[in-house]
């Protein structure tokens, strides 16, 4: 009986040692398993997120050469703008009178980027001057607030009232004069009064200014 037992005894250790190398076995061809999937899934999304890089590159490669083609149309049909002989006001491109200039400078007269107060109230009062009106108050106050504006999407009032002594027929002079002025000046209100020299008319005018566009080169985190 001992004799069996003792060839049990030495069966079942060897059937704990084969156990014990299935389980390592198994044990091992699990790791094997999971760090290969783990592999896989890393070199999945990888992959995945290299190829959302090429697609990324590919629509900035492919939005820079349509920006640089239309550089360039902009960039010809702007010098056939500026270059033509008479302007888009019939004037002279290269004479001095009222209505000569290049077109880029009537564009830019017609609607500047800055606020400029000060260069608004100049222009206003040259026109007077030159026409011979009796100027009895020109302008308001200048706004810092409109001054610090960033917003390019529409142009910006800036109002600015004057009042003149003039006779009938200059008084409709000056109105014919702000229409037909580069800058566009819009006439809100008009009030008229006889006085002893003609008449005073208080005008109640605005104009504008667009900011330019500010364009800059951003970055995108692909994730």
């Amino acid at each position: 009986m001992a004799g069996a037992f003792g060839h049990e005894s030495e069966k079942h250790v060897k059937i704990g040692k084969e156990n014990t190398k299935i389980v390592g076995a198994v044990g091992g061809a699990a790791f094997v398993v999971i760090f290969a999937l783990f592999s896989i899934r890393v070199l999945v999304s990888q992959s995945l997120y290299q190829n959302r890089i090429i697609e990324e590159k590919g629509t900035t490669l492919d939005q820079l050469s349509d920006n640089i083609n239309a550089a360039e149309d902009l960039r010809i049909a702007y010098q056939g703008f500026a270059n033509e002989e008479q302007n888009v006001i019939g004037g002279d491109a290269d004479g001095d009178d009222n209505n000569d200039g290049d077109n880029a400078k009537i564009v830019l007269d017609a609607l500047p980027s800055v606020y400029d107060y000060p260069g608004l109230a100049s222009s206003i009062e040259k026109v007077l001057t030159d026409g011979g009106y009796g100027i009895d108050s020109v302008g308001g106050s200048e706004d810092t607030a409109l001054s610090g504006s960033t917003d390019s999407s529409a142009p910006i009032n800036i109002p600015y009232p004057f009042s003149v002594n003039a006779s009938p027929a200059d008084t409709k002079e000056l109105l014919v004069t702000l229409e037909r002025s580069i800058r566009p000046i819009y006439v809100d209100s008009l009030v008229i009064r006889s006085s002893q020299t003609g008449l005073r008319a208080n005008i109640g005018a605005r104009t504008f200014y667009q900011p330019a566009v500010d364009y800059q080169l951003e970055s995108k985190v692909v994730q």
